[in-house]
């Protein structure tokens, strides 16, 4: 099961950190704690690219890499974490604030996609337990 091998609370707990500071920065609020908060957040969801792209278990997260749900897992961490991250070093705020978000609402769907996905494969469910 997707849920037991690999926690989507680590990528929320971010995706929420990262949101808030995009949200705020694009109502106008610039200022180094919350311009370093984006950048942290932007900088953990690379890693958690990464990680995603690299750690492969099997069945027990095949709904992570493959099908609609992988696509949008991936693509998600592709614009919150690196497309999100290069513009903040460019210093273009507003673009890497709503890459963030557009990333964070990708996210979120691809990870509820997973969990279906998941569900309704019993290897899955079986691998999961091991």
């Amino acid at each position: 099961m997707v849920f037991a091998s690999r926690s989507p609370a680590n990528s929320f707990r971010q995706c929420g950190l990262g949101s808030a500071a995009a949200l705020l920065e694009l109502l106008g609020h610039r200022v180094a704690p919350l311009s370093a908060l984006g950048f942290l957040a932007a900088a953990i969801e690379t890693a958690l690219w990464i990680w995603l792209e690299i750690d492969k278990h099997g069945a027990a997260d095949r709904a992570l890499h493959e099908g609609s749900a992988g696509w949008l897992i991936r693509g998600g961490e592709l614009f919150s974490g690196p497309l999100s991250l290069i513009p903040r070093l460019a210093n273009l705020v507003p673009l890497a604030a709503i890459s963030f978000l557009l990333g964070a609402l990708i996210s979120r769907f691809g990870w509820i996609e997973a969990g279906k996905v998941c569900g309704r494969d019993p290897e899955a469910v079986f691998a999961s337990q091991d």
